[in-house]
């Protein structure tokens, strides 16, 4: 092997230890919310680490590119662990849910409209339901004639649209959650419509708080989804999880992109099991996501 500068050695250190320290950084959410918005892109500093290690095992640096190797795991291993694990046993027919974050200035809800006709689900679950795209409600109302939305701001209406009659409905204090019971032919479901801000620097925290003030009442079979802004992997999708009894439903499923990269922060939780898929853009920034749950 040719003789490695010591200078570049160096610098490959240093971008070692920085991945590397990206990656623990993503683990600390709970002494600092910036750790979780560090734990978003947990999987692109795992493979920036590992590759990082791998070059310094070549250039026979061994603890660096052990250490590398070993943060590589740490970030990537649980979640490849967790891909595709699911919700426990469910009974009862399956529901079908169609979650979508619409995009506020969607300028033709056509496509989605046939989609959702082609999905033919029993469930939507919309965000970013605004003043430029609500007629979607009105256009749906056919097929999904009990609806509730909470309209925190001109451009950030959640709602819950269902084929069969919601009662119980609320709305989290600050913008996070839509919630509403279900009664269905085999009995209550209650179903919940997500979409919290971004991470630190920016609220997740206090309207995740807002969220679980809600969710208190949830006793029972649940359906939980939406845009989280955060991929199911992170502590604070583990909290709504929690505080709903539910699981994710199906594999991680990219739906929002983020350069080469699409992350996986629209989620579908329950506490039955079932399968998920994504569904095409359609006009807006995120992919739909689809699960059939028996809950």
């Amino acid at each position: 092997m040719r003789h490695v500068r010591p200078g570049f050695l160096s610098m490959l250190t240093v971008a070692l230890a920085m991945a590397g320290a990206f990656v623990v950084a993503g683990y600390a959410g709970a002494l600092h919310p910036l750790g979780d918005s560090f734990s978003v892109l947990r999987v692109i500093a795992g493979l920036v680490t590992g590759i990082l290690g791998l070059a310094a095992l070549l250039l026979r640096a061994r603890l660096a590119g052990a250490l590398g190797l070993m943060l590589a795991g740490v970030a990537a291993g649980p979640i490849l662990l967790d891909y595709r694990a699911t919700a426990g046993p469910g009974t009862g027919p399956v529901v079908t849910v169609y979650s979508k974050n619409l995009w506020a200035p969607l300028p033709d809800a056509g496509p989605l409209l046939d989609d959702i006709a082609a999905v033919a689900p029993d469930i939507v679950l919309l965000q970013e339901v605004s003043t430029d795209n609500n007629v979607i409600l009105r256009q749906l109302a056919g097929s999904f004639p009990h609806q509730h939305l909470c309209p925190f701001s001109r451009w950030s209406g959640i709602a819950i649209l269902s084929r069969w009659p919601l009662s119980q409905t609320a709305c989290s204090d600050e913008r996070a959650l839509a919630l509403a019971r279900a009664t269905t032919p085999q009995g209550e479901l209650w179903l919940g419509s997500v979409h919290l801000p971004w991470p630190y620097p920016h609220t997740m925290t206090q309207h995740i708080e807002s969220a679980l003030a809600v969710l208190g009442r949830v006793q029972g079979p649940a359906i939980v989804g939406g845009d989280f802004n955060m991929p199911g992997w992170g502590r604070p999708v583990a909290r709504i999880a929690e505080a709903s009894g539910t699981q994710r439903v199906g594999p991680y499923l990219g739906s929002f992109s983020f350069g080469p990269f699409s992350l996986p922060i629209d989620t579908i939780l329950s506490t039955g099991s079932g399968i998920a898929e994504r569904r095409p853009l359609l006009g807006s920034d995120h992919n739909g996501i689809v699960a059939r749950v028996r809950p």
